[in-house]
């Protein structure tokens, strides 16, 4: 779920453009065989949500992937946060 800002002066919701997703080590090295794919990927279709949701980012959605040795196969955890400077 992305949590929505208050509205722009236009009336849009303004929402994260800065996601870093984290995931068990065994997931994240199979999202990092081919990390620049998965990036693009997963960019391309929270910008295509955001985009059909009718809300607004500062600029572009930029996704980064970590890994966390405390969380098992299949977890993850998202977090966003507007940054007007990506």
């Amino acid at each position: 779920m992305i949590d929505r800002m208050p509205s722009t002066r236009d009336g849009h919701s303004l929402v994260s453009n800065s996601y870093t997703i984290t995931l068990a080590r065994s997931d994240y090295a199979s999202f990092t065989e081919d990390e620049a794919l998965a990036v693009k990927t997963f960019s391309r279709h929270l910008s295509d949500h955001v985009a059909e949701q009718g809300w607004e980012t500062y600029g572009p959605v930029t996704v980064t992937f970590v890994e966390r040795d405390d969380l098992h196969t299949g977890q993850m955890r998202i977090n966003g946060v507007v940054d007007p400077d990506a």
